[in-house]
């Protein structure tokens, strides 16, 4: 199901840190389950966690997710990651950013994401799904609860670094502010947002640029007819 988990979970674990290092290392073919090479947050309970990564010079192939940050039926909780030279290629998914994620009709509110990637390239995320599909995929709020759930005040910034995207399914680069399944959920996720700063391009003059989409609020897929104070910003 993974291929390795950097993770606090459930409420005996709020208030902690984890410091962790990642580097030059293989992670392919996690296909059970969500499917993930890397997963790093605070989970089920956890308040006030902070989870702080460096990673360096990793490849993540053949999984659903070469990586995935995300602060699930969290409160108040932080990941900072510092990502130097790794490369996802032949993923669903390259690397999903969800800030706060709620699933069992259980909130996630007040969780941050700080990710800044330095010379990482993302190229030929294509492997079929019904699922998301892509580059790096970032979303402050995800509702992913049926019948309630929701999340407020997430924050996932995000800063590139002559990075590469080129070649992924669907596009290279999506950022959301925050999604649900259906609108009557779309009001319980509020004042979610996120910002990009991309500072060039990977792969030197005159080469791709990514396939990007942004969208303040999805529901169900498509733009909500209201934002709910949820925002994409884009630097660069």
């Amino acid at each position: 199901m993974r291929g390795l988990e950097v993770i606090n979970y459930g409420p005996q674990n709020s208030g902690l840190t984890i410091d962790a290092d990642i580097n030059d290392s293989y992670f392919f073919d996690n296909i059970l389950g969500t499917g993930e090479g890397v997963r790093v947050g605070s989970f089920v309970g956890a308040e006030g966690g902070t989870v702080n990564i460096r990673m360096s010079g990793n490849v993540m192939w053949g999984n659903l997710t070469g990586r995935n940050f995300e602060d699930s039926r969290a409160e108040n909780s932080t990941i900072n990651v510092v990502s130097f030279g790794n490369r996802s290629y032949d993923n669903q998914t390259g690397t999903i950013i969800f800030a706060g994620i709620s699933t069992s009709n259980t909130r996630a509110d007040g969780n941050t994401v700080n990710f800044e990637a330095f010379g990482d390239e993302s190229l030929d995320n294509t492997t079929p799904s019904t699922l998301d599909q892509g580059g790096l995929l970032v979303i402050a709020s995800e509702n992913a609860s049926t019948g309630g759930g929701g999340g407020s005040n997430n924050t996932a910034t995000v800063r590139s670094f002559g990075c590469r995207m080129a070649d992924d399914a669907r596009s290279d680069l999506a950022a959301i502010g925050a999604r649900s399944l259906s609108a009557a959920l779309a009001p319980l996720s509020q004042d979610n947002h996120v910002t990009i700063e991309i500072f060039g391009l990977g792969g030197g003059p005159g080469s791709e640029k990514p396939v990007e989409v942004f969208a303040n609020t999805l529901v169900g897929g498509v733009p909500g007819s209201s934002d709910y104070g949820n925002s994409v910003k884009v630097i660069r």
